[in-house]
């Protein structure tokens, strides 16, 4: 037996015949953009429920974190502009609240320089953290404004077969 090689050979498809592709074709890429501003403003808020719970734990007053973390995530679950203004609202004033937090933590005394630094580094990563997310809830609502009820029902219907991007 001889090890016969075999050349492939490329037919051309005639002018008069139509070729159909069967893979989606999304010509309008606000729908992508708000499918996948959704998908990140889901993973986020998880991770802020998860981080809720765990605060509860100490101090059962922040509840209420967790409702808004809700909101957030059913809001891009759902594709609803209310619970996402909602979980906006909430992240702006949590923006507002650690910048009141850093002000006030300046003005008392500390015991060390090194404990002041340490304390201003934590909370301004903490204030850059939420700029971020109030960023990204931002766009999502104004990517899921721009969308008609129509594709808000096919995005919740799930006809459109996409697979989110996760944005930062």
């Amino acid at each position: 037996m001889k090890n016969e090689i075999q050349i492939a050979q490329a037919v051309p498809i005639p002018l008069d015949q139509q070729v159909y592709d069967t893979r989606l074709v999304i010509s309008d890429e606000k729908l992508l953009n708000c499918i996948s501003y959704s998908y990140s403003v889901k993973v986020i808020s998880c991770i802020q429920i998860f981080f809720n719970v765990l605060t509860v734990f100490t101090n059962p007053y922040f509840i209420f974190q967790i409702l808004f973390s809700l909101c957030g995530y059913y809001g891009a679950k759902k594709y609803n502009l209310c619970l996402t203004y909602i979980y906006f609202v909430h992240t702006w004033f949590s923006c507002l609240s650690e910048i009141f937090l850093l002000y006030f933590i300046n003005t008392q005394d500390f015991s060390s320089y090194e404990s002041r630094i340490f304390t201003n580094i934590t909370f301004i990563l903490i204030l850059l953290c939420n700029i971020y997310i109030t960023k990204i809830v931002h766009r999502f609502s104004i990517s899921l404004k721009k969308l008609t009820i129509e594709n808000i029902n096919e995005i919740r219907q799930g006809t459109l077969g996409l697979r989110p991007v996760f944005i930062y």
